[in-house]
Formats: structure tokens, C-alpha cells, sequence
């Protein structure tokens, strides 16, 4: 939570205060232990432990491959958010657009904006009425400032020199098949190119 959720959101102060409280319920903490390296699941049981939970979590982004991600000025998404609460913020363009519908995206937006990003763009391959982030969350980024372009995909992030200078969408005209399976489909007719840096 510390490195996955904006401070905007989850305050450190109020992270470390409700980790004490949880500490103080005689939990004890071990940071800095990897499993199989510093102990097993079997090390754990051999140690007098009945159950054991694994809470690991997402640590990294889902990466789609399309053309252009590997230029310059490409910042995924879960890295983004990690290396803004380590104080590493990458350097941004004056013009971010972020892909995806869902609420890291969102994050990723609104951190991008205060962040210095002076223009940010959300384009998702789900209608506006499908985006899978809270509701309250797209209605803060719209307030916010941050423009929604739903129903669209990346075809290709384009780049100048190895830099990022924009993106090529296709529209998106189904995001799930009759079964609720993923399976986006779109209109190959309908492109539309971005500005982005």
C-alpha cells in the first residue's frame, strides 16, 4: 500500500498509524524476507505455524505489447506509482496520456497531474458507462481536469527519434464477447491520432 496507492489517497502519516494499530494487536512484523530465500512454506509449518496467508499482491504492471512501447517517454503504470512514492518520479511530458479504464489508471492520471504534467488524457477501451473504476474516482479526475476519451485503443505509440510524440487509436467497438469474456473488437475504419510527450 505504501508504494501502490498515491499519497494523495492514503497519506503516509495514516498508513504508518494504521499499520501501529495493527502491530499493537501483537502482530509481529519480519520486513525484508523473501519466500524461498529466507524461509519456506515448510520452514514455516516446521516453526509451529497452523495456517499461513500469502497476500503477495500485483508488484508489477501489466505490460501489452504494441508497437512504440519500448520508446522513450513509456512509463508503466505500477512502476510509475512506486517510483513517485519512493521520491523517484520520472520526468514528464507536458501532455501524459494514460491507457486504461480501471483504477491504477486513474491513479496513475491524477498522480501524472500533480505531478506537473499539464494536460493529462485517460483513453480506455471501454464506454464511459463500462470503465471499470469506481465511479467516484472517474468523477474526481473529471474534476480534476483530466479528460476522458473513452471507447478507444492504442494501435501504436508513435516517436520521433526514439521518443514518444504521440499515440495512434483505433476505435473500440465491443470490449467483452456474448460470453463476458474479454475479447475487445474494433473499427480498423475509425483511427484517430494524439499528441502526447
Amino acid at each position: 500500500m505504501r508504494f501502490g496507492i498515491p499519497k494523495y489517497r492514503l497519506p503516509i502519516e495514516m498508513l504508518d498509524w494504521d499499520i501501529q494499530n495493527i502491530v499493537d494487536l501483537g502482530i509481529e512484523v519480519k520486513n525484508n524476507t523473501a519466500l524461498g530465500k529466507d524461509f519456506s512454506l515448510n520452514s514455516l509449518k516446521k516453526d509451529g505455524y497452523e495456517a499461513v496467508y500469502l497476500g503477495v499482491g500485483l508488484p508489477k504492471a501489466r505490460r501489452v505489447d504494441f508497437k512504440g512501447a519500448d520508446l522513450d517517454g513509456v512509463i508503466w503504470g505500477i512502476e510509475f506509482l512506486n517510483d513517485v512514492s519512493k521520491d523517484k518520479a520520472p520526468t514528464l511530458g507536458k501532455k501524459v496520456v494514460v491507457i486504461g479504464g480501471g483504477n491504477v489508471a486513474i491513479d496513475v492520471a491524477m498522480t501524472a497531474k500533480r505531478e506537473g504534467a499539464e494536460e493529462v488524457q485517460i483513453i480506455s477501451l471501454e464506454c464511459r458507462e463500462d470503465m471499470p473504476a469506481h465511479e467516484w474516482e472517474i468523477q474526481d479526475a473529471v474534476d480534476e481536469g483530466i479528460k476522458l476519451d473513452p471507447s478507444w485503443g492504442p494501435e501504436e505509440i508513435l516517436g520521433t527519434d526514439g521518443k514518444v510524440r504521440g499515440i495512434k487509436l483505433v476505435k473500440c467497438t465491443c470490449v467483452f464477447d456474448s460470453s463476458g469474456k474479454f475479447a475487445p473488437e474494433f473499427d480498423n475504419e475509425c483511427l484517430n491520432e494524439i499528441k502526447a510527450d
